[in-house]
């Protein structure tokens, strides 16, 4: 049997159509990522489930095998979700409940959190990611932006605590925008450029509703809690207690109020110190914010594509 024929995955390399703007400049092939279905047995999906491919960085491929090999722990606790959604507000609260409370620490963000896949950014340090999340102390809490059937097999057989974090589609693509073209510098279009890749399934880890409804099958799993961007920002004391309670935390309210106001994106911000290319990273993390700088046009194309997107589901987007 040759490699290909024994591979768990699907491959499909694809071009950035002409005419378009590329989601990573001057890269215009991108990687459309699956599993064979006969490779998703140990998922807690039914058979029949069909995994959309995932949107990626041609460099996925050469890890992938290394990503759905990783070696999980029971007391790890994975923070997921589609990027900008607030998993790094999430893994902030959960550093903190794991590790000890210290509210003088500068938060985690990007390039200082354990993160699965961060080779998507910078490729050259796949490995040496890997090899730090070896490594790492337990408890480890690691971020990852990938589906489900593209993460570690042992996630869903060791069966460690998860976290999933949804967000509407507006506010991520408004944040997305600023995050690659203004702190990671490998995109220079419009916004409204990037507002179109969106919409067109071609940014970064898409198709986002697939994404997230596949979480939502998996949402009645004890082991895994979906959160919604928007209800824990309108109750952060509440959100907290939540994930407190999940992760079977024991601390007084008083505690629980001080981790609130540590992790509120204005201590955030006033803590952090590691601005990319003076970009603040901390930038907003309020619900709603795109109406700033989307048009209504926009706005109205953003909500049709996400209600085709949804329409045979029960999950809603808080706003």
């Amino acid at each position: 049997m040759d490699k290909k024929t024994s591979s768990p995955f699907i491959f499909e390399e694809v071009k950035t159509p002409i005419g378009k703007k590329t989601m990573i400049d001057n890269e215009n092939t991108f990687l459309l990522a699956n599993t064979k279905p006969s490779s998703n047995l140990h998922l807690p999906f039914p058979k029949d489930y069909k995994f959309e491919s995932c949107f990626l960085s041609t460099s996925f491929e050469d890890f992938a095998n290394d990503y759905r090999t990783f070696k999980v722990r029971s007391d790890d606790v994975w923070i997921l979700g589609y990027p900008k959604s607030g998993t790094t507000w999430t893994l902030n609260i959960v550093s903190q409940l794991k590790n000890g409370f210290d509210f003088s620490k500068e938060p985690l963000a990007i390039y200082t959190g354990l993160f699965l896949e961060r080779f998507t950014v910078n490729p050259e340090d796949g490995y040496k990611d890997l090899e730090l999340l070896n490594k790492a102390p337990s408890p480890r809490v690691i971020q990852s932006h990938l589906p489900p059937h593209l993460l570690p097999v042992e996630l869903w057989t060791v069966r460690p605590k998860i976290i999933y974090m949804a967000r509407n589609p507006k506010d991520v693509a408004v944040s997305f925008f600023h995050m690659s073209r203004d702190a990671l510098k490998y995109y220079s279009g419009t916004i409204e450029e990037q507002f179109d890749i969106f919409l067109e399934n071609r940014s970064l880890y898409a198709p986002l509703h697939a994404h997230i409804l596949a979480y939502w099958q998996l949402r009645n799993l004890d082991h895994l809690l979906f959160l919604n961007y928007e209800e824990q920002l309108a109750d952060r004391f509440a959100a907290v207690k939540k994930i407190a309670k999940f992760l079977e935390c024991t601390y007084g309210e008083e505690e629980l109020k001080e981790l609130m106001e540590y992790t509120s994106i204005e201590n955030m911000r006033k803590l952090y110190t590691k601005p990319m290319n003076g970009f603040q990273f901390f930038r907003k993390g309020k619900a709603g914010g795109f109406v700033d700088e989307m048009s209504e046009e926009y706005i109205k194309k953003f909500d049709e594509w996400t209600a085709e997107n949804l329409k045979y589901s029960d999950f809603k987007f808080a706003i």
